[in-house]
């Protein structure tokens, strides 16, 4: 088993098992047989160190739960900036195609035409009506 099962939605199945154990140490400390002075001691180091080791890792988890909830933010992030690439790449091919071909700047009117903005044709003096 590479991964330990979540106990809990953030784990706190482990915790709640580190904090058992805890009490069955203490307990068993407080009213075990009087051990003599070096069985004491390891014993007493081996709680402190169930305890340094669930906070590690307690922290480890936390470390690692702060890693994939940053994956998906940059991948979020990836996939917002594609958008807008393709958006902009959109609108350049448009503006690239409005800059090479002139009737689309005139709206579809001939910019060399007589016609009058109302439709009509100039007289042949150039003036209008």
């Amino acid at each position: 088993m590479t991964r330990l099962p979540a106990l809990g939605p953030r784990g706190e199945g482990w915790v709640a098992i580190q904090g058992i154990l805890l009490a069955a140490v203490a307990v068993g400390g407080l009213t075990g047989p009087a051990w003599s002075g070096p069985l004491r001691i390891v014993t007493s180091l081996l709680g402190v160190a169930l305890v340094a080791g669930g906070g590690f890792l307690f922290f480890a988890a936390w470390i690692v739960r702060l890693l994939e909830e940053n994956r998906r933010h940059a991948a979020r992030v990836e996939r917002t900036l594609d958008r807008v690439d393709r958006v902009l790449a959109a609108v350049a091919t448009d503006a690239a195609a409005a800059a090479a071909s002139p009737a689309s700047m005139t709206n579809g009117v001939d910019a060399g035409s007589t016609t009058t903005t109302a439709g009509r044709q100039a007289p042949a003096g150039g003036r209008s009506e």
